[in-house]
């Protein structure tokens, strides 16, 4: 992966064949969509937490398995950045300039310490009015702590929430699902083998919290298989009840 990462979605009909040739999707011409749903114009901005398994790609897919092809997305993602490495490289400010969007999801690395909780907050503030000047609502995208670091995930999902009422935008808690699921299942195949990044089973549940928030769709409600994935149904089911428990624990809008 290059540090200019880019993932574009917004053909349909392109993508869906393309997911199907990567063992990501069936390859359908059309799909019918909610007959009240708007577009959603996504623009991810983070690192390899978002990269890596194309998370955008992930939530546009879960999407048109409920029938919802109106969402659409694009990713600024480089390795190891942090919101202020972005605003200092500049394309994610290009494309809040130079398109309108319904949704700017940002991510950055687990942030649990106090400084870099910090700085979550200060750079989220910074990038508020940019993206709402591009027509869109902020979305904290709560990730997770390596696993060596289990017990940081609160001092994360408090940063990653207080960084959204700052701004009065929207909380992701996909880090508080991991917490859930593992609850449930300590075996639960969410960690790639570096203990960091995300197996795709991982990106799974955060790509459930993240359509749940984008779109209101009930994690429950999705297909009982994970596109590339052997995870068996009912260890399915159990991420998909641990996405659904914590969109239910954590308001939308603290």
């Amino acid at each position: 992966m290059t540090r200019g990462t880019w993932a574009r979605l917004t053909d349909r009909r392109a993508l869906a064949c393309a997911l199907a040739l990567a063992g990501l999707s069936t390859c359908r011409a059309e799909s019918q969509d909610p007959p009240s749903a708007a577009a959603a114009h996504v623009l991810f901005i983070g690192n390899s937490l978002t990269y890596f398994n194309t998370l955008p790609e992930l939530v546009v897919r879960l999407a048109r398995d409920m029938g919802d092809s109106t969402l659409s997305a694009e990713m600024v993602a480089h390795p190891s950045f942090s919101l202020a490495d972005h605003w200092d490289e500049g394309s994610a400010l290009d494309q809040l300039r130079l398109h309108k969007w319904t949704h700017v999801v940002l991510q950055q690395g687990p942030s649990a310490l106090p400084e870099s909780g910090a700085l979550l907050l200060q750079w989220t503030e910074r990038f508020a009015p940019p993206i709402r000047q591009s027509g869109a609502e902020p979305v904290l995208f709560m990730v997770w702590p390596d696993r060596a670091r289990a017990g940081d995930m609160d001092a994360v999902r408090r940063h990653y929430r207080d960084a959204a009422a700052a701004v009065h935008g929207i909380f992701a808690p996909a880090g508080d699902a991991w917490t859930l699921a593992f609850a449930d299942d300590p075996l639960a195949p969410l960690y790639g083998p570096d203990g960091f990044h995300p197996a795709l089973e991982g990106s799974y549940v955060a790509a459930a919290v993240l359509l749940g928030r984008l779109r209101g769709v009930d994690p429950r409600q999705l297909p009982g298989s994970i596109p590339g994935s052997t995870l068996d149904e009912p260890r399915v089911r159990a991420l998909q009840r641990a996405a659904a428990a914590a969109l239910a624990r954590n308001p939308a809008r603290p």
